[in-house]
């Protein structure tokens, strides 16, 4: 590009920005390697080898259960994601699931995960569809937001029933939070459908160059969510959506529990569930790995469950979900190397 006066551009400095990214990597890692360190403490009092051979022994119908769980998990996901979309704009459904596969694969390199794997998916989508990134943004923004309102829905119904019926009851100050975090997000959801179109107007004024296209794409993103924000049933498939994804990898962790001979309230594994991802995903760390698994364990065992048990139960769940990222995300990669190649110079 020229000036008009007929000279090139000056390339803006890249400085800016690099420095906040780099402390976040940092953190990310230091929480990983914590986290790691205090996963390893845990296999170490659980027992490697007793560990191993609870394993080993689980029965193949439990192991097979996990993962058609687990996969369940991810069909409601991508489901949910291409319901929302298709309210914005014509889609089809199927490219979905290999979507957010190829996201949360993808997304494991990126520290806070949900952010990254969020706009990931978004240009995934533009690159299947039409539309560009900003406008698949939307949609993505809101299905992450109802997915968080959902661990907290979850988490608040069924607080109430291991505050009460559990023989290490959670306190009081952990309802509160619970309580504080959706009035959170109820008031950003009310400021943000008040505001929307005073944003809209302010991000649309005129800008020269890179300022004026990131402006408007992020204009065109703040209106498409504000499109399915006043859709009363987009609220509802990203409520309803998100709460069935919760309660599939809670009920993953419950039958992991059970097939290694642990009695357990199946609501009490859900919330083990909520509290490990949770912890994980404020944690910063790639998908919460070694976080999340630590957070579960910690409250598992908290409930009563003997350290190997807890230790294996959270293994298997989580390997589930991890191999399931892995095979899943190579497979959608190699078929959008494959595509691509297909796809006409």
């Amino acid at each position: 590009m020229t000036h008009a006066s007929g000279g090139p551009l000056p390339t803006p400095p890249q400085v800016e920005g690099k420095r906040p990214a780099l402390g976040r990597r940092l953190f990310a890692f230091l929480m990983l390697l914590l986290a790691l360190f205090f996963l390893g403490w845990q296999i170490a009092q659980a027992g490697p080898r007793d560990l191993v051979t609870r394993l080993v022994t689980v029965p193949a119908a439990t192991l097979v259960l996990i993962l058609a769980l687990t996969l369940l998990r991810y069909i409601v996901a991508s489901a949910r994601l291409a319901a929302l979309t298709r309210l914005l704009t014509p889609v089809r459904w199927s490219p979905f699931l290999s979507i957010v596969l190829l996201s949360q694969l993808l997304g494991a390199v990126i520290p806070g995960v949900r952010v990254g794997a969020t706009v990931l998916r978004a240009h995934l989508a533009a690159r299947r569809f039409e539309g560009g990134t900003a406008l698949h943004l939307g949609p993505n923004l809101l299905d992450q937001l109802a997915l968080a309102t959902s661990w907290i829905l979850v988490a608040l119904a069924l607080a109430p029933a291991l505050a009460i019926g559990s023989e290490h009851p959670i306190g009081a100050e952990n309802l509160i939070y619970l309580l504080l975090a959706v009035a959170g997000i109820v008031s950003v959801f009310i400021v943000f459908k008040r505001s929307r179109h005073r944003i809209s107007a302010w991000l649309t004024r005129p800008r020269p160059g890179r300022r004026g296209r990131l402006a408007e794409a992020a204009a065109t993103t703040i209106e498409g969510m504000g499109t399915l924000v006043d859709e009363p049933r987009a609220l509802t498939i990203g409520l309803v959506g998100g709460i069935a994804f919760v309660i599939l990898a809670g009920l993953a962790q419950w039958v992991a529990l059970t097939g290694l001979g642990e009695p357990f309230p199946w609501w009490n594994a859900i919330l083990a569930v909520v509290v490990g991802t949770t912890i994980g995903t404020a944690s910063g760390t790639p998908g919460g790995l070694g976080v999340t698994e630590a957070a579960q364990v910690a409250f598992l065992g908290g409930q009563g469950v003997p350290v190997a048990n807890a230790t294996a139960a959270v293994l298997l769940a989580r390997g589930a979900y991890y191999l399931l990222i892995v095979v899943g995300g190579l497979l959608a990669l190699l078929g959008d190397f494959r595509r691509k190649r297909r796809k006409p110079a």
